[in-house]
């Protein structure tokens, strides 16, 4: 059986170990993932066409930084990764967004001008529309 003072420096190193493992420090650049995001989304709009994902991604990435803050680097590039996807899924919905604005505009554009070819012309225009298929 091993002595009791050789055991002591043992038990001390193995927790000197542990502890150094439970308070890794994480590079704060792991941020900056979400951070670029985050920034094209906003950028594209999601401000205003896409608010709750955007939030959503703001809110992981406190979330990540908290876990960087604790030294937990799994944590913290699981947050990093689903922020910046939630960013990214607000981008492509705001892009959407936008599409479908413009194209409400241009609808509204193509109705204003056949009404007024149908002042101008009469009944003697025949404008069909692509979509519906009415003159």
């Amino acid at each position: 059986m091993p002595n009791k003072s050789t055991l002591i420096p043992i038990v001390v190193f193995a927790a000197f170990v542990a502890g150094g493992c439970a308070t890794t420090e994480v590079d704060p650049d792991v941020l900056l993932e979400a951070d670029d995001a985050i920034a094209l989304a906003t950028r594209a709009g999601a401000a205003d066409f896409a608010p709750l994902e955007l939030e959503d991604a703001v809110e992981l990435r406190e979330t990540a930084a908290a876990h960087v803050s604790a030294g937990e680097p799994v944590l913290a590039s699981r947050s990093v990764q689903r922020a910046a996807l939630q960013a990214r899924l607000a981008i492509v919905r705001a892009e959407g967004a936008q599409a479908r604005a413009e194209l409400q505009r241009s609808r509204a554009e193509l109705q204003r001008l056949r009404s007024e070819l149908r002042e101008a012309f009469g009944s003697s225009l025949d404008v069909v529309d692509a979509e519906s298929g009415e003159r």
